[in-house]
């Protein structure tokens, strides 16, 4: 883990209306628990676990 600046692609295709998503991302990633796995699976988000 670093707290370096990193840079990170999204791509979506075929495109798909993801205002709802980035508008909040943020505020539900800080609450966690099963209202973001909520979140993460009405949004098809998929994240890989850190490899260290």
């Amino acid at each position: 883990m670093t707290d370096e600046p990193m840079s990170m692609l999204m791509l979506f295709s075929p495109g798909a209306p993801r205002e709802e998503y980035f508008e909040q991302v943020a505020e539900v990633g800080q609450r966690g628990g099963e209202e973001l796995e909520r979140f993460r699976v009405r949004h098809d988000s998929c994240f890989l676990p850190d490899e260290e």
